[in-house]
């Protein structure tokens, strides 16, 4: 679910790249990649003293809410943009941020799932 929607915009490269230009493509694959280093080292370094201080499940929730919202308002946004390489490719920005968030807490939250952990059934 994280990636759904960035993945959605990618699929459509061919049409972008007809309409938007050839660039198109860098352009978009940049903007969905390029956020996703700096956020997983963002996290490895203070995800854990989030957790610690805000407990875990309200930063789990924060960002799950926090992400999914960027990403829905970012997707309906998508149809509005496609006429113009630099508002498509922020909002696709904000789809590669919203994604490289989601998919590192979502990393965070099935490590703390193993058998014997007393979560599971």
């Amino acid at each position: 679910g994280s990636t759904i929607a960035w993945t959605a915009v990618l699929s459509n490269l061919v049409y972008y790249s007809m309409m938007l230009g050839l660039d198109s493509y860098l352009y978009l694959n940049l903007v969905v990649y390029g956020p996703l280093l700096p956020i997983s080292i963002l996290q490895a370094l203070y995800d854990s003293d989030f957790d610690r201080k805000y407990a875990s499940l309200s930063t789990f929730t924060f960002r799950g809410g926090v992400g999914y919202g960027v990403t829905l308002l970012a997707t309906i946004a998508v149809p509005l943009c496609s006429h113009n390489l630099l508002l498509l490719s922020l909002t696709t920005l904000l789809l590669g941020t919203a994604s490289g968030v989601l998919h590192g807490t979502l990393k965070q939250m099935a490590a703390f799932i193993y058998p014997n952990c007393g979560r599971l059934p």
